[in-house]
């Protein structure tokens, strides 16, 4: 089995999802993708030790949180509002399945994949405003608009019609 790493991309602060695959025979004509599930749990792989955690979660330092459905493998990167660029990304470890021997019994194969999200930077814009302006339907008359002025603080109010 060899894992197939997955990269996403999405806006700053905004949350990414993806699924690293896992083959048996790539790239042959008996290729078949091996999925997680409930007995065949993916896990994540800490990025520090190499080791597999037990968690769901894990936070990498100035990228984000990574989060693992173990029954699919989907991986949900919600990055630091702050990050943008190329994260280093995340393991995926998943053991399952890629054979049965002559007793019946299942073959098993690890391997490894990554998820690798990148984050566009957005750069948000504003500008000065000198004055209030909105449109006021007059069902209600007068009474409506003074309700209007006194919820804005508004003193004066200029109409244009």
């Amino acid at each position: 089995m060899t894992g197939h790493s997955k990269e996403t991309t999405g806006l700053q602060g905004k949350e990414q999802k993806g699924i690293p695959l896992f083959k048996v025979n790539a790239g042959r004509a008996a290729e078949r993708i091996v999925s997680p599930s409930t007995q065949y749990i993916a896990k994540l792989v800490d990025p520090k030790s190499g080791s597999i955690i037990n968690e769901t979660s894990i936070t990498v330092e100035n990228e984000g949180t990574y989060t693992i459905v173990p029954e699919t493998g989907e991986v949900k990167f919600q990055p630091l509002l702050s990050f943008k660029g190329t994260a280093g990304g995340v393991t995926v470890e998943l053991t399952g399945p890629v054979g049965f021997d002559k007793d019946g019994v299942p073959s098993l194969s690890t391997a490894r994949a990554k998820y690798i999200p990148t984050v566009i930077a957005v750069s948000p814009t504003a500008e000065a405003a000198t004055q209030l302006e909105f449109k006021v339907k007059f069902k209600r008359g007068n009474q409506y608009l003074r309700k209007v002025m006194k919820k804005f603080q508004l003193k004066k109010i200029q109409l244009n019609y």
